[in-house]
């Protein structure tokens, strides 16, 4: 009997009927639903920009993540701090954070975060100045303070003195580079600290894994899709990072502007 039939039936009627009497009716519901699905995306932190990219999906083949913020849950915190010689933690902190406090970048904040846990005052730098890509630079006093990735620190970097522009390259001694890479291997990313173009310690900062990141992963794998993982980090730990998550194709390095 008809009343006896399941909800499913009854909706199929419904809607046949619908289709039949109105055919319009798909007009309306075709862009109504795909309205739907891009709020109902968005309440889940997934930016659809228009109907048009939703029913492109179904093609999509690869799919490439950023790192910090996507995989991860974009608020790292800083795991190791390891002065060189000469140097102490609270320095080393102390002179990072008070260079780092008016940087919005996740890695900053972790920085200066940490220093309040430690209840360590914060210098009043001035010259402040963000090299996309690089790191910042301030001056405390005549002091001019570098805080920038290893990469980044080997390279010849502009550095901005007494409003004119000149370069310059950093040492690392061997033993940091060693600490550097070990690491790095663990998937931590490493800043390092320089006053007066001395290097005073490396500081080295974690993410934490999103939950569900893994599985999501391995679903859209098992779906035939190839799976990309895009860092502005060094090869090793973007490298760690994405053997945790099961990914295998990375580019590492990659700075604001490239794509």
């Amino acid at each position: 009997m008809i009343v006896q039939a399941p909800i499913q039936f009854a909706i199929t009627m419904f809607a046949t009927i619908l289709v039949v009497s109105c055919p319009c009716a798909l007009g309306i519901a075709t862009p109504m639903v795909v309205s739907l699905a891009i709020g109902k995306a968005a309440k889940q932190g997934i930016i659809v920009k228009g109907g048009i990219y939703l029913e492109r999906l179904a093609s999509v083949d690869t799919v490439v993540f950023d790192k910090t913020g996507t995989l991860t849950k974009g608020k790292p915190e800083v795991t190791d701090l390891i002065p060189n010689n000469g140097y102490d933690e609270h320095y080393l902190l102390q002179m990072a954070a008070s260079s780092e406090i008016k940087s919005e970048h996740p890695i900053a904040q972790a920085i200066v975060k940490e220093a309040h846990e430690k209840k360590i005052t914060l210098l009043e730098v001035s010259e402040f100045n963000t090299m996309v890509g690089h790191g910042i630079m301030a001056k405390y006093g005549q002091k001019q303070i570098l805080v920038t990735s290893p990469r980044s620190s080997k390279e010849n970097v502009l550095k901005i003195h007494e409003n004119s522009l000149s370069r310059f390259q950093s040492e690392i001694p061997t033993e940091m580079e060693s600490k550097i890479a070990e690491l790095e291997t663990e998937g931590k990313t490493v800043v390092t600290v320089f006053v007066e173009e001395k290097l005073i310690g490396l500081v080295a900062v974690a993410d934490t894994i999103r939950e569900d990141a893994i599985s999501i992963v391995k679903k859209i794998g098992s779906m035939g899709k190839e799976v990309i993982l895009l860092s502005g980090d060094n090869q090793r730990t973007t490298q760690a990072i994405a053997n945790k998550r099961g990914i295998t194709n990375i580019f590492s390095e990659m700075l604001p502007h490239q794509n």
